[in-house]
């Protein structure tokens, strides 16, 4: 018995083996969890910015569907949009909504003879973990479309 205590207490203040290495195991599970990491905070990002630019899509569509041309109404009795005025109506709402600005100009195609209105919209995303390890920033795209009603 009295032999055991001085094997243990060296055993427990002097391991074997263990210089203060890292396995390599270890860096290399290490490295995996902060790719995962990256991965579910990276992507959740990307979500996020592509909701936001869906909703900001609608939402320029509905303004830009307020370009109607007064000239066209007047002359023809047809409701249509004014395509210059829808897509200056689109940035400006995007302007206004979009407190930091980052965001390519809105592509407004007018569809069916100018009575429906197609916005997209393009939003960066910076990748905050996996751009450390040399993955690109990535261009978010939305689309929506707002069609002209008119009571008849």
């Amino acid at each position: 018995m009295g032999r055991s205590w001085p094997r243990l207490r060296r055993r427990l203040t002097q391991p074997e083996g263990d210089q203060g290495r890292v396995s390599v195991f270890m860096a290399i599970a290490f490295f995996g969890l902060v790719m995962v990491f990256g991965g579910v905070v990276d992507g959740t990002g990307q979500l996020r910015t592509l909701m936001r630019a869906e909703n900001l899509a609608a939402e320029a569509a509905r303004a830009a569907g307020q370009a109607v041309d007064v000239e066209v109404v007047a002359a023809q009795g047809d409701h249509r949009v004014n395509a210059a005025l829808a897509a200056q109506y689109a940035e400006e709402y995007l302007i206004q909504a979009n407190e930091r600005y980052d965001m390519l100009p809105p592509a407004v195609t007018l569809i069916d003879d100018g009575t429906t209105v197609h916005i997209e919209v393009r939003m960066p995303y910076r990748n905050r973990i996996l751009g450390l390890f040399g993955r690109s920033d990535v261009e978010i795209t939305a689309t929506s479309t707002a069609v002209l009603v008119t009571e008849a």
